[in-house]
């Protein structure tokens, strides 16, 4: 079990993912496709309990998929993404969907986060499509933002 600021006290730590989104700068160097993005929604990654102290972080970047396993708990990892990065993070139940065929669109951070929540809408193609799309759907915001 895992409680955070605006978590429900007992949940079942394995039916979530925190989705993240980093407003983070990639420099003067940036990928082409992001130039058209606004900076503060470039990139979105997942965070999962793994166990009391270990965390599972997922995110797709460039031409290669990350996880990895943290050892830090899932309420530590949140804060510092949040702190250090000014990262928007949402709390989203994990529901298993019915397995299904699902078209999906070149490779990006988006339709990596959409695999693994099994989100079959492919008009989603940016950050903020994403999160406008999940906020929709219920998710909570995990600590009170400014920007949201």
């Amino acid at each position: 079990m895992i409680t955070l600021p605006s978590m429900p006290a007992a949940m079942p730590a394995s039916s979530y993912w925190f989705v993240c989104f980093p407003a983070q700068t990639f420099g003067p160097r940036q990928p082409w496709y992001l130039r058209r993005l606004h900076p503060a929604w470039r990139h979105c990654l997942l965070l999962r309990y793994a166990g009391p102290e270990t965390t599972l972080i997922a995110e797709h970047v460039g031409s290669y998929a990350r996880m990895e396993i943290l050892p830090a708990s899932i309420g530590e990892c949140a804060r510092n993404l949040q702190t250090e990065n000014g990262t928007l993070i949402l709390l989203v139940e994990a529901d298993r969907p019915a397995p299904k065929a699902m078209m999906r669109a070149p490779m990006s951070c988006v339709e990596f986060v959409k695999a693994l929540l099994g989100i079959g809408r492919p008009w989603i193609i940016t950050p903020y499509q994403l999160y406008r799309h999940l906020r929709k759907q219920g998710a909570s915001h995990v600590f009170p933002t400014a920007n949201a």
